[in-house]
């Protein structure tokens, strides 16, 4: 799939919904949050650093009720609500995993590293 057929996917969808069992750092939930979208996953890996209850849902895994119910609510909540929490998710992507903030972590482990 190409990046402008990605891009009007997410455009169309309402939330990105990640129910899995074995993660790391799921990518695609960044790409996600990165196009303002609200999240629901699977609480595997390190998906927990990305979900607030401000901007999605975080699920036990395996749990096919909870996501019914975490859909649900999402569902049942305002339209302004539900884009209130796509901002979040952006806003979330960009203070903690843009380029910028990944660059200056990994320059300050140098550091750290270096004055050993």
């Amino acid at each position: 799939m190409d990046d402008d057929q990605l891009a009007l996917l997410y455009a169309a969808s309402d939330a990105f919904i990640l129910p899995t069992r074995f993660e790391g750092m799921p990518t695609v939930v960044l790409e996600a949050m990165a196009r303002a979208r609200p999240i629901i996953v699977s609480d595997v890996g390190a998906t927990a650093e990305l979900v607030t209850p401000h901007n999605g849902y975080l699920l036990p895994p395996g749990n096919a009720d909870a996501l019914y119910n975490a859909i649900l609510a999402f569902a049942e909540r305002p339209p302004e609500v539900r884009a209130k929490m796509g901002r979040y998710s952006y806003e979330r992507v960009l203070e903690r995993f843009s380029w910028p903030v990944v660059a200056q972590s990994y320059l300050a482990l140098f550091r750290r590293i270096a004055a050993r």
